[in-house]
C-alpha cells in the first residue's frame, strides 16, 4: 500500500532529465495512436506512431503547465520535473516551442505525403495555441497555472480530434 501512494517505483520525475516528460509523450501520443490503429485495421504501421508525436507534445505541454501549479512544492520535494529544472520562465518558453514543434510536426508529415491534406483540419486549434503563446517571457503566480493549464488541456484535445477527424477525411 505505501508504495501505491508514493507512485511508480521509478519515479521517473524524481530522476529528472526529462523521463518523466519523455514517458508522457509515448504514453498518450504514439502508443495509444498505435493501439488504435491496431484495434480497427488489425495491422501495425509506422503512420500512426508518426501521427501521434504531436498528440504526445502537446500533452507534455499539460503537464509542464500542471507542474508550474505545484512548482514550489515539487521542487521542495525534490521532485526534478523539467518545470522545476528549467525554472517556470524558461519551462512555460519550452512549453512555447514544444507546441511549435507539434505544428511544425504535423505540416511537415502532411508536405511528406505521410499524412494526409484532412490531418491539417487539426490547423483550426491554432488560435487556441496562440493564445497562450504570449505567457513565454514572464513568471505567474501559482494559481494563474490553473486556468493556463485547462487552455493547453483544451487546445491539446482539440488538436488531437481534428487531426483524428481529419485522417477521415
Amino acid at each position: 500500500p505505501e508504495l501505491l501512494l508514493r507512485g511508480s517505483p521509478l519515479r521517473l520525475d524524481y530522476r529528472g532529465f526529462g523521463l518523466g516528460e519523455l514517458s508522457i509523450l509515448v504514453s498518450f501520443g504514439p502508443i495509444p495512436s498505435l493501439g488504435a490503429f491496431y484495434v480497427l485495421t488489425g495491422s501495425i504501421s509506422a503512420l500512426p506512431l508518426l501521427a501521434g508525436i504531436p498528440a504526445g507534445i502537446l500533452t507534455v505541454n499539460v503537464l509542464l503547465s500542471h507542474d508550474m501549479i505545484f512548482y514550489e512544492a515539487y521542487r521542495l520535494a525534490g521532485k526534478r520535473s523539467l518545470a522545476v529544472l528549467l525554472g517556470r520562465v524558461r519551462a512555460t518558453q519550452l512549453s512555447v516551442a514544444l507546441g511549435a514543434i507539434a505544428y511544425v510536426i504535423l505540416v511537415t508529415l502532411v508536405a511528406l505525403r505521410i499524412l494526409q491534406v484532412g490531418s491539417l483540419l487539426a490547423l483550426l486549434a491554432l488560435p487556441l495555441f496562440l493564445r497562450r503563446a504570449d505567457l513565454a517571457n514572464r513568471e505567474l503566480p501559482s494559481p494563474m497555472y490553473g486556468p493556463r493549464t485547462m487552455r493547453m488541456f483544451l487546445h491539446s484535445v482539440t488538436f488531437s480530434l481534428l487531426l483524428a477527424l481529419g485522417l477521415f477525411l
